[in-house]
């Protein structure tokens, strides 16, 4: 009787171990035709793999010996900031009878949404007040003047290039803009 029991578990345990076998060379089979035939989904994973410090350094003309920090965080989504103070930005309050002005962090943050739809880009662009339709950058896309900020939408990726760098919003518009473009080229 011991040795029918033990019998059965090493039968069970054989069985066991090739299912496990099958299902992995079946995974890997669908790993490999998903690589040869990739989705319009992108695979990128983080949108730092999209733009670089250097990148960003170059379009926003950060001088020479200003240090850039990135940070590449999983928040709700994919998230990457890069910040930075250059003295150019500053931010004056008043207290009392003094006018106090100091510097302000300047900081561009990007999101990555993958699988996005039509109506996820709705309702998220439905915060900007006044929203700029722009072209050029995928399907859809809008810059928000009162968030600094610009989504666009192209397959099934969404993006948000949010950029604070100056009190002129044409030019914290125009960096958004170059960022977006050259994140596209990698997806």
């Amino acid at each position: 009787m011991k040795l029918i029991g033990l019998s059965l578990i090493a039968l069970f345990g054989l069985i066991s171990l090739t299912n496990c076998v099958q299902d992995s060379a079946e995974g890997d089979k669908l790993k490999s035709e998903e690589t040869a035939n990739p989705s319009s989904s992108s695979s990128v994973e983080s949108p730092c793999e999209l733009v670089t410090v250097e990148d960003v350094i170059s379009f926003l003309s950060i001088p020479d010996g200003i240090e850039v920090n990135m940070e590449d965080k999983m928040l709700t989504y994919p998230t990457c900031t890069f910040k930075w103070k250059d003295g150019v930005w500053k931010k004056s309050q008043v207290i009392g009878t003094q006018t106090i002005s100091y510097d302000m962090e300047a900081k561009v943050t990007l999101v990555l949404v993958q699988d996005a739809k039509s109506s996820m880009f709705d309702r998220s662009t439905t915060v900007y007040k006044n929203p700029e339709e722009l072209s050029g950058l995928g399907e859809r896309a809008v810059w928000g003047d009162n968030m600094n900020q610009l989504t666009f939408l192209s397959g099934s990726t969404m993006m948000h290039v949010h950029v604070f760098a100056s009190d002129d919003k044409s030019e914290n518009r125009k960096h958004a803009i170059e960022i977006a473009k050259h994140a596209l080229k990698g997806l």
